[in-house]
This record gives structure tokens, sequence and C-alpha cells, in this order.
């Protein structure tokens, strides 16, 4: 079974992750793509919410459909969320198809055990807007022999972050659209302001 392993702090989810996934499901005949937030992500230690609300908000945004799942795997696991940890437990089940943004792709070989990943997954990148500009994907220099191992995602460029997300929320505009509903009325439900 072809699977799309898709970590991340998702703080919040919001359309582009869901669009990303979409697009890697249809465009590498993925059987499903499994959503994994991090309990606490080696590379991010501020965020707006908790673990357990953050893997809440992942399962109402996906839940219409059948393709997606979440995982709890990190979450329940605590501490640091390390990928090889996650990878190690998933390729007993399927084949794995690493999905990451340009930035991840092109600092993966700062992850760790991150050549031990790579003999073990496909990784999926989505290029993302630096600066209003889309940047070309290069593998780093270091991961040149794993060169065959990277693909690129042909979505269409989401110039949404979760960064995006926060910075309206806490200055009390309105995120509608660029959330589903769903995890709008959850924020709404934890007590944080939410202007629709």
């Amino acid at each position: 079974m072809k699977v799309g392993l898709f970590g991340g702090s998702f703080d919040p989810i919001h359309i582009g992750h869901l669009i990303i996934a979409n697009f890697a499901l249809n465009e590498f005949a993925l059987d499903k793509v499994i959503f994994i937030p991090a309990s606490t992500s080696p590379f991010k230690n501020d965020y707006l919410f908790t673990p357990i609300d953050r893997l809440e908000m992942v399962k109402i945004a996906i839940r219409d459909n059948d393709k997606f799942e979440v995982s709890d795997f990190e979450v329940k696991n605590g501490g640091i969320s390390y990928t090889i940890r996650t990878v190690e437990y998933f390729k007993k089940l399927y084949r794995i198809f690493l999905i990451v943004g340009q930035d991840s792709a092109e600092s993966l070989h700062c992850w760790k055990e991150s050549f031990e990943i790579l003999r073990n997954v496909e990784v999926l990148v989505y290029r993302r807007i630096i600066d209003g500009i889309v940047k070309d994907f290069k593998v780093p220099e270091v991961l040149v022999e794993y060169a065959n191992k990277f693909h690129i995602i042909n979505s269409p460029y989401i110039d949404v972050s979760s960064t995006l997300v926060r910075e309206l929320l806490n200055s009390g505009k309105s995120v509608r659209y660029l959330v589903p509903d769903g995890v709008l009325e959850y924020i709404k439900r934890i007590g944080i302001n939410v202007v629709f």
C-alpha cells in the first residue's frame, strides 16, 4: 500500500495542507494520506495550540475525505517528534511517501538520522513561495546521492501558512476560508476569539 505521511505542527491545519495532500494523493496514486501532528517539533517550540487541540483540528479538517487519515503516533509518544521514529513505525505497514515543504526538504540533511529516513521513503516536495517568488527546488549537495528520491508535487502555489493564520487570529482578524469551518468552530470553542 502506498501511503503519504504528512507530518507537521498543524498549528493550526489550513486549506493549503489539504490541497497539497489531495494533489499528492492524485499525482502519485497514493492509497491514502496520513496526517501526523507533532507533539513537539525539533525545529519549533512556540505553539498557539496544544498537541491534543492540533490533533483534534486535523480530525475535524479531514473527516469528510475517506482517503485522509490522522495518526496520534507522535502526540501519544510525547516529547520531541523525530521523523525517523515515525518512519521506523510506519515502514512496517506501508510503502512510505513523505510529504514535506520545500524548506524542509532543503534542510532534510539536518534532521536526525536523515540518511536512514531517505533509505526508507520517497520524498514528495511542495514548493513554497518565498518573498513572493516561487523558488526552484534544489536537492542539497550532501544528499545528492538520494536525488532520485525527491519528487515535486505539481500543486497550485498556496501562499497560506499556519504562521499567517496565527497572526490573523492574534490580531482579531478573520481567518475564514483559510481554515475549514469546523476548525474555526473548534478554535472558538476552546476560547480563542474568532472573527467570522
